[in-house]
């Protein structure tokens, strides 16, 4: 049982201050699973610099 792990910025879910929180992707047996890092990141920019990266 092998799984993939990857962190993405999940552009479906804006926020009301029109960032977008920074998800951990989990894939085991073909099923998917969400985790939130409590990170946001300014606009959709696919690499945010540091600037750019505020905590919840």
């Amino acid at each position: 049982m092998e799984a993939t792990v990857n962190v993405t910025c999940y552009k479906s879910k804006v926020l009301k201050n029109g960032e977008s929180p920074l998800m951990v992707r989990i894939c085991k047996n073909g099923k998917k699973k969400y985790k939130s890092l409590g990170i946001c990141t300014l606009g959709l920019q696919e690499e945010p610099t540091q600037a750019q990266v505020s905590k919840l």
